[in-house]
């Protein structure tokens, strides 16, 4: 069956979605990890450096997850979490059923993502609906911390009785972040420019480069430098490589891929370029890094 996607911009989120963030401060349910171990690579990889919320709203998905060298499948209902780790997951297969509705929340450093997606049977064809909304600031530092500690949790085999008050605190900052938020002033170059960066940090474990994205975004490529010389320090190569050399940071201090690895996962073309390049923008190899 073929699934159609539709992507829009939601001007109005920050109240249409502060009602339903505090709902959800308020529910209790369950609690699930996608997470990637050793075992769980004969999946195919889909490596991402954003740490993820999903909560269903309406309707039920069913998930493929990695958990403590496990693969089993979820069925997450209204009410139920599921917290993406940071750190080399695999792509989950997801099962669409129509009629659900889902809130994901994604985390970069600029900037905080929420994405409506509903799914309908229209004519004999799943149709997703996406509704997605950046809020003006990251989330706070304090929110950050709870990240990294359920982080640190999902790669125990323990279940911990405060893990809702955690989640409930995280939706209670991204709530937070929506106070006060508008989308008055954000001009259409400025919205691409946050879209341009979105899709960098989802996908730099792919070989993108400035061509390939803006065919995505389908823009011209000197369109796209021009947005990044607009709003940006930086010019698109030097992002995409400065997003790429901080992911293999994270990725070295938690000691778990080899360099080989890494490089893959970071989207450079070799382990030779990466090292190259590692050496030339700290002074040292990853290897040696890594020992430090």
């Amino acid at each position: 069956m073929l699934t159609l996607h539709s992507n829009f911009f939601l001007p109005d989120a920050p109240g249409r979605i502060h009602g339903l963030v505090e709902a959800l401060c308020r529910s209790e349910n369950r609690i699930f990890y996608r997470t990637e171990r050793t075992s769980c690579r004969e999946y195919k990889a889909d490596m991402h450096s954003l740490f993820r919320l999903v909560r269903v709203l309406r309707g039920s998905y069913i998930y493929t997850i990695c958990r403590n060298d496990e693969i089993r499948k979820i069925t997450l209902c209204p009410g139920d979490v599921l917290f993406c780790a940071r750190q080399g997951t695999t792509r989950a297969h997801l099962e669409k059923n129509s009629g659900t509705v889902m809130l994901t929340l994604s985390f970069f450093p600029q900037f905080i993502r929420f994405l409506i997606s509903e799914t309908l049977e229209q004519e004999g064809q799943t149709v997703a609906h996406h509704y997605w909304y950046h809020t003006n600031r990251p989330l706070s530092e304090a929110g950050w911390n709870v990240l990294h500690a359920l982080n640190a949790l999902s790669q125990t085999s323990e279940e911990f009785p405060s893990l809702f008050d955690l989640v409930r605190f995280l939706f209670r900052h991204c709530d937070e972040s929506l106070a006060g938020d508008t989308a008055q002033g954000r001009t259409r170059a400025l919205m691409t420019y946050q879209r341009i960066n979105a899709y960098l940090t989802e996908n730099l474990h792919r070989h993108i480069n400035r061509e390939s994205v803006a065919r995505k975004m389908k823009l011209s490529p000197s369109h796209v430098s021009k947005l990044f010389r607009q709003f940006g320090d930086q010019s698109f190569n030097q992002t995409l490589r400065r997003m790429r050399l901080e992911l293999a940071l994270d990725l070295l201090r938690e000691n778990v891929l080899s360099v080989k690895e890494i490089a893959d996962q970071c989207g450079f073309s070799s382990p030779g370029y990466f090292i190259e390049t590692f050496r030339n923008s700290f002074g040292k190899s990853p290897g040696d890094y890594r020992l430090n």
